[in-house]
């Protein structure tokens, strides 16, 4: 095979046949070029991959690639974080200075009962980064080396959850109508907000937090911003259904012949869990599968 860096492919083309036949792309001086292939894998990310399918209209797809029934974008979904910092006494445990971090699962499905989604509930105790998802922020620098010194005196502790969110169809990856790439294409627009079960479910969160940290005794407690797992899914939906989805079981897109999508955009559903090792799993099937195909051809 060959691997060609330093170009972005701006759009799929396909023939009469429903088959793609050339994934279009440019250099970043300009040079453009054609890459051809029997089969075609796209792996752009969560937003990337809906968008590249938007991006690809033609006469063919006159709505975008796996579009005929405007599922392309709709049901993306996150892993919104709730989160609390406060501080308990030092015990011979936490005079570490690197990260420890720890989840559980048992409360994995504690509200499924009140129709609301899963929680894996994070502990983080550090004396350097007490919480990796936060956004770094240079104005922030000063205030968090006082608060690292502060930390030699009294351990910092910060209990969060990440939460299931429920899929909705009106959340959705859009081409923009006013925002352009360096190749002059639409970027990508996204349409998101919480439903009701979404902030019952983080209230559930903060209730249940509060709640331990005032059996661990901890004090200065507050809470901070919600903050993101940068997990995007589901905009790229799996199904057996080509009406309510994008990709069949075996990834490929319902309407092409020889087009597949692989990674977290392609999940039905986002549970509470960090999804690398779906997407691994969901790689190494695909793999396995396009390997029996070109064998049989």
């Amino acid at each position: 095979g060959t691997v060609v860096i330093g170009a972005t492919v701006n759009r799929l083309v396909g023939n009469r046949d429903r088959e793609i036949t050339g994934a279009e792309g440019t250099t970043l001086d300009g040079q453009k070029g054609i890459a051809r292939a029997r089969m075609f894998v796209v792996c752009c990310g969560g937003l990337e991959s809906a968008r590249l399918l938007l991006l690809s209209a033609s006469e063919i797809f006159p709505e975008g690639i796996g579009n005929a029934d405007d599922r392309v974008g709709r049901g993306f979904n996150e892993h919104p974080n709730v989160g609390f910092y406060a501080q308990v006494p030092h015990a011979w445990r936490t005079l570490v200075p690197t990260n420890k971090i720890a989840r559980t699962h048992q409360f994995y499905s504690a509200f499924r009962g009140e129709g609301l989604g899963a929680i894996v509930p994070v502990f983080r105790q550090a004396w350097l980064m007490p919480n990796h998802l936060l956004p770094f922020k240079l104005q922030n620098l000063p205030a968090n080396a006082l608060a690292a010194v502060g930390r030699m005196a009294k351990a910092a502790l910060y209990v969060g959850a990440a939460v299931e969110m429920k899929i909705s169809q009106a959340n959705r990856i859009t081409l923009s109508r006013h925002r352009t790439d360096l190749f002059s294409r639409p970027s990508a627009h996204l349409i998101f907000n919480y439903s009701s079960e979404d902030l019952q479910l983080l209230d559930r969160a903060r209730t249940l937090i509060s709640g331990w940290l005032g059996q661990f005794g901890a004090s200065g407690i507050h809470e901070i911003e919600v903050a993101w797992s940068r997990h995007l899914q589901g905009a790229c939906r799996m199904g057996t259904n080509p009406r309510t989805s994008v990709v069949d079981a075996d990834l490929r897109v319902h309407d092409t012949r020889n087009l597949y999508v692989c990674g977290c955009e392609v999940f039905a559903t986002g549970g509470a869990m960090q999804p690398s090792l779906s997407i691994a799993a969901l790689a190494l099937r695909l793999g396995d599968y396009l390997g029996q195909r070109f064998r049989q051809r």
